[in-house]
């Protein structure tokens, strides 16, 4: 008479514990690499924001905000507690003259319900625009 031979509760329940062990060990190791991918994901779009604002500049010889909010001497913001980055980033996609867009909103993912574009992280990019009196950049171009 053949014997069947299956496995004991006891082999059973020292497998599960050497995968939950296991698991223990690497799920931190994943949510740091997702964490790190978050941060460098924010660099790269911050970067690529900055870059189109100064193209824009570079190729209209103006700065893509609505003009009654430029004030020379003066730092502009869009985003952040005013709410407003899809106005810099709606002129950006859409510039003057039906010319091809310089940055693609779809390309940073999120949106909010206004159409304001998100971080990573949900918070709205603030976009600030450090003019001089010509209305150059004299501190540059920053966002958070």
């Amino acid at each position: 008479m053949k014997q069947k031979r299956g496995f004991t509760l006891l082999e059973l329940l020292i497998v599960i514990s050497i995968m939950v062990g296991l698991m223990a060990l690497l799920l931190p190791a994943i949510a740091k690499m997702k964490k790190r991918g978050k941060e460098q994901l924010y660099e790269v779009q911050k970067r690529a924001i900055v870059a189109a604002v100064s193209a824009y500049r570079a190729k209209y010889h103006k700065w893509p905000a609505p003009l009654n909010d430029l004030r020379a001497g003066e730092d502009v913001t869009y985003g952040g507690d005013s709410d407003d980055n899809h106005v810099v980033f709606e002129i950006l996609e859409s510039p003057p003259n039906g010319d091809e867009s310089v940055i693609n909103m779809s390309d940073f993912g999120h949106t909010d319900r206004n159409g304001n574009v998100l971080n990573p992280n949900g918070d709205q990019y603030q976009i600030t625009l450090d003019l001089d009196e010509n209305y150059e950049p004299s501190g540059g171009i920053s966002v958070n």
